[in-house]
């Protein structure tokens, strides 16, 4: 059940980063285009938004690996605290 839940938990993560990143990118591009005088500065922010984004996506496996052996050693602690 634990890793069943673990694997949901690294979907949903997956998915909420890649809709913000997405999301983000299209609304400052949206920005730039309406506003042509002074859309460069917009442009610029929706790639580094993008890129940012990007960088997380690619490490979120690291990321969520480390999340839970800071839990499963948590849970070890307490277990030998109160054992």
């Amino acid at each position: 059940m634990r890793r069943r839940a673990s694997e949901r938990a690294s979907r949903n993560a997956n998915l909420a980063v890649t809709v913000l990143g997405v999301a983000g990118f299209l609304g400052f591009l949206l920005v730039a285009r309406m506003d042509d005088a002074k859309a460069s500065p917009f442009d610029v922010i929706a790639f580094v938004w993008f890129f940012a984004f990007g960088a997380v996506k690619v490490c979120l496996p690291w990321l969520l690996a480390r999340r839970a052996a800071a839990k499963r050693s948590h849970e070890r602690s307490e277990l030998l605290d109160h054992g």
